[in-house]
């Protein structure tokens, strides 16, 4: 079963993070095409916020991650294991896939300026959707590994 906990934390990290990223994007377009004096203070509230929110919502994966690495002694290598392992890679690929699908529709929409700022928040949606798919295959290879 502890494995069902790691391809769970996955889907529900990517899942949401990728919410919240669509979100902010949405956000600094607003921001940017609102023109105002104070854009780049607005832009940063609205970064700060996404930080926040991402690390409020990473704790129910992360408390699954230490549920499936209490649950981790009972597991055998299965079916079962490998199909979550397989979800845990897709949930990877789906997570950058959206990623970059979102910084291509928000480049396409906001001025040339901009994209500096959308290449930084890109690379940094990368990295935090990253971490529970390569827990979660870590995990998968520990379980093989013990097989």
């Amino acid at each position: 079963m502890g494995s069902m906990y790691f391809a769970l934390a996955v889907v529900i990290a990517v899942l949401g993070l990728t919410f919240i990223y669509k979100r902010t994007y949405e956000k600094i377009g607003v921001i940017v095409q609102e023109n105002s004096k104070d854009i780049h203070k607005k832009i940063s509230k609205a970064q700060n916020m996404m930080f926040l929110q991402s690390a409020v919502f990473e704790i129910i994966p992360i408390l699954l991650i230490v549920i499936g690495f209490i649950d981790l002694p009972s597991e055998t290598l299965s079916p079962k294991t490998v199909v979550t392992l397989l979800i845990s890679i897709g949930g990877w690929v789906v997570g950058i896939m959206a990623a970059r699908r979102m910084k291509k529709v928000a480049q396409e929409r906001l001025p040339n300026g901009v994209g500096q700022l959308l290449s930084g928040l890109f690379l940094i949606q990368v990295m935090t959707m990253s971490a529970f798919p390569v827990i979660s295959i870590i995990c998968h290879l520990l379980i093989f590994n013990r097989a």
